[in-house]
């Protein structure tokens, strides 16, 4: 929860442990005094839980020698003891962190506006990066295969989309990516992966497919006619994709290589945050409501 800490309680309501990471700065790059506040998730890694906190540098009265301000750290997740904890030299970042195992090994994939960077989750050693230069990160990275696909940045379109496989070693450079498409990189939302397509969707609600393997483009549309921003990631189950905008519609497409919209519905409510799955429920959070649709 940002500059509040991270807090762990069981299911019953109990406090079980907290801790405090003091003032987060997550100012608006070029003009830290916008604050935007946090959005990195911690992720649960097993015995472990990450947290990801890229944040301005120096922070507020430490000019000189404070503190970092951007870390990634380990934390024991049934008592919350410190395992490790590495500082970067990244600007802020609002994705959350990726875990995954290959080859024998968990790693732990971060992005930022400098570099993506894989760590042995074990230890917090990083095992490869890529240099990446991309004001602003947001989307999360996301699974593939043997790879993992990376986006977002400033300006939105205009951006790569990069598969990094995850056996690289030390420094990633174009060369040994899977694949890349030079521009068309989403700003706010994650992409998503479902039945072996990659579909990655604008903030300004233009919806592109490509193949997961090879990243050749099956199709791109816009959806809702420009009647409203994107800021909700897409997500999938029983064939279909649900896609909400900020104006309160969800579309639903059904799920292949061609475009095929089977239904849209208006909650007359902004829409700012991803529709959750939960057996055949879609559970969809409006500016004023919670809501559960069932039949999914």
């Amino acid at each position: 929860m940002g500059s509040e800490g991270v807090y762990c309680y069981s299911v019953e309501g109990k406090l079980v442990w907290k801790k405090d990471f003091g003032l987060l700065d997550l100012g608006m790059i070029g003009n830290p005094s916008v604050q935007w506040g946090p959005a990195s998730s911690p992720v649960i890694a097993g015995d472990r839980v990450i947290v990801q906190n890229d944040g301005q540098k120096p922070m507020p009265g430490q000019e000189d020698g404070g503190p970092p301000n951007s870390f990634l750290a380990a934390f024991e997740l049934a008592t919350g003891k410190q395992l490790w904890r590495v500082a970067t030299t990244d600007q802020p970042s609002w994705s959350t962190p990726l875990v995954m195992t290959h080859g024998g090994q968990t790693l732990v994939i971060t992005t930022a506006p400098l570099a993506v960077r894989a760590r042995d989750v074990a230890t917090g050693k990083e095992v490869w990066r890529m240099n990446d230069e991309a004001q602003v990160r947001v989307p999360s990275p996301i699974p593939f295969g043997d790879s993992v696909l990376v986006t977002g940045g400033a300006q939105p379109a205009g951006k790569p989309l990069l598969a990094i496989p995850l056996g690289s070693t030390r420094t990633v450079s174009r060369e040994k990516l899977a694949w890349h498409i030079d521009k068309g990189s989403p700003y706010t939302t994650t992409p998503l992966v479902y039945e072996g397509i990659l579909y990655v969707l604008m903030d300004n609600g233009v919806l592109s497919a490509y193949e997961s393997a090879t990243g050749a483009e099956l199709y791109r549309v816009r959806l809702g006619a420009g009647r409203s921003g994107f800021s909700a990631s897409p997500v999938a189950a029983g064939g279909h994709l649900y896609i909400a905008n900020e104006g309160g519609d969800l579309f639903v497409v059904r799920a292949g290589k061609t475009f095929q919209p089977d239904a849209m519905h208006s909650f007359n409510e902004t829409i700012f945050a991803t529709p959750a799955l939960d057996g055949n429920l879609l559970i969809v959070r409006t500016r004023g409501h919670l809501i559960a649709l069932g039949g999914v």
